[in-house]
């Protein structure tokens, strides 16, 4: 129950070597979620998976433990399946945190680590996660977490017609190696990066088309205003 879960979390918050804790069916609801997240947030936690199937966790729980694992780099399971009341609410902040699309940089510095929210297959498909999570928990599954940053950048930022803003205010300097970033070639027919990466290529390029010494025409047009400038001063 929600009381007697603090002496287990005030326990568990002593076993640096704990690696799974299994409190499925133990009537824990949103209060109880509280005293979780503080091991959760325990930076000297060493826990791997957390097992809470079956209890009375609703949206409120689930987003307080959501909100735990935003600088966890430990936790990779936590088995959320039979909480009947946890809805599409509570799940948008395991995506939030997973995948943060407020900002290429705020994906770069999502969770990577964790990877799983159910027990088995049968109890994933019952829970209602939506496309976005699940793909972000599937990433996460890679052992190399710059390749998992890349894909969901990739995927959330980079495809189709995406926004400009973030390279328009960039300098000279910058563009160029985030372009180099892109570009990279580890693993990039993964997952549909490869094509997704080429498209990528050719908007930032048509729109700037100055990184290939081919004169824009906003370049072209500032050229001759500064050559007459430079006339009428010679004369």
């Amino acid at each position: 129950s929600d009381e007697s879960i603090q002496p287990i979390v005030e326990l568990s918050n002593h076993c640096p070597k704990l690696k799974t804790l299994d409190l499925s069916f133990s009537r824990i609801g949103n209060q109880g979620c509280n005293y979780l997240a503080s091991l959760l947030e325990n930076q000297n936690s060493k826990l791997k998976c957390l097992h809470l199937n079956g209890n009375e966790i609703g949206d409120e729980g689930a987003l307080v433990l959501a909100n735990a694992l935003a600088n966890n780099s430990t936790l990779k399971r936590m088995d959320l399946s039979n909480c009947g009341t946890i809805t599409t609410r509570g799940w948008g902040g395991f995506l939030r945190i997973l995948c943060n699309t407020s900002g290429i940089s705020t994906t770069y510095a999502s969770n990577h680590t964790f990877e799983r929210l159910w027990r088995g297959d049968y109890d994933r498909n019952r829970m209602g996660l939506s496309g976005r999570l699940l793909f972000s928990l599937q990433a996460n599954t890679d052992a190399n977490k710059t390749n998992t940053a890349r894909r969901k950048i990739f995927r959330f930022h980079l495809n189709g017609d995406f926004n400009l803003a973030p390279f328009l205010s960039m300098d000279p300097v910058t563009l160029p190696t985030v372009l180099g970033w892109i570009g990279k070639d580890y693993n990039a027919n993964y997952a549909g990066i490869g094509q997704t990466r080429i498209s990528a290529f050719h908007l930032i390029l048509r729109n700037f088309p100055d990184l290939c010494n081919y004169p824009s025409r906003e370049r072209k047009l500032r050229q001759k205003i500064e050559e007459e400038y430079a006339l009428l001063k010679a004369g």
